[in-house]
């Protein structure tokens, strides 16, 4: 299946091993708005995008969705529950849109892991990913002023993307629930940045152009962006500000 092919954590595998993954997968067609799982359901199955967008999410104690992240078209998800004694869904799946997936059968993913070493390794470096944007999270939260969230979170991105030019990973009204910062906290923070020449941001797509003084305004160390790659042309510049 050539699709696996070209996602990061099966790349390396052999033709073989992925034919075995693909063993018993189905194509699903799903409408917007329908539930994939559900917090605790029993999943025997992992998924992959092929298109469209599905939202992980779970339910806070008050009834809040927090939203974990927004997945598009060549994101894996839900593989991690196949190695669970229970395999329950520690997030709820539902669709932002008509989206195209592959259900694939987790015993398949578990039976290469036990039998693969350099695969096992891969899943193993992968979970070391989530495990460390999970403590980045757990970092932003406990921070209590909201201009340092933000900053800390266009880091996080920042470090992910590898480029100034950040793609926004959710709407300005789910960034704020997922900061704890009130919209018009969010808002009034962008537009002191935007003023002070420190970013640029349309729709969901940011850029970084100072980040050392966007560090200092919200007193965070200035090498909080580090190794920093620039990946930024001026065209690029020009049409994130709406002027090209």
């Amino acid at each position: 299946m050539k699709e696996l092919a070209e996602i990061e954590l099966f790349r390396n595998l052999s033709v073989a091993q992925r034919e075995s993954l693909c063993r018993d997968a189905v194509k699903v067609s799903v409408t917007k708005g329908e539930h994939l799982f559900l917090q605790g359901d029993r999943l025997s199955c992992y998924f992959l995008v092929l298109s469209g967008c599905v939202r992980l999410y779970r339910l806070g104690y008050e009834g809040h969705e927090k939203v974990y992240q927004e997945l598009h078209g060549g994101m894996v998800f839900a593989e991690t529950v196949a190695f669970q004694e229970e395999r329950r869904a520690p997030l709820s799946a539902v669709t932002m849109q008509d989206s195209e997936l592959m259900q694939l059968d987790s015993q398949h993913l578990r039976t290469l892991f036990e039998t693969s070493p350099a695969f096992a390794m891969a899943i193993a470096h992968n979970m070391a990913g989530n495990l460390y944007s999970a403590v980045s999270r757990i970092d932003q939260l406990t921070v209590n002023k909201s201009g340092q969230r933000l900053v800390m979170f266009l880091a996080e991105l920042y470090q992910d993307q590898h480029t100034r030019w950040l793609k926004l990973p959710f709407t300005q009204g789910i960034l704020a629930r997922q900061l704890n910062i009130e919209p018009e906290t969010l808002s009034r923070t962008l537009s002191k940045f935007k003023e002070a020449g420190c970013l640029s941001v349309k729709a969901r797509e940011c850029v970084i152009l100072d980040p050392e003084r966007l560090c200092a305004m919200v007193n965070l160390p200035t090498n909080t962006f580090s190794n920093q790659h620039s990946g930024l042309t001026s065209p690029d510049l020009l049409r994130c500000c709406g002027i090209g």
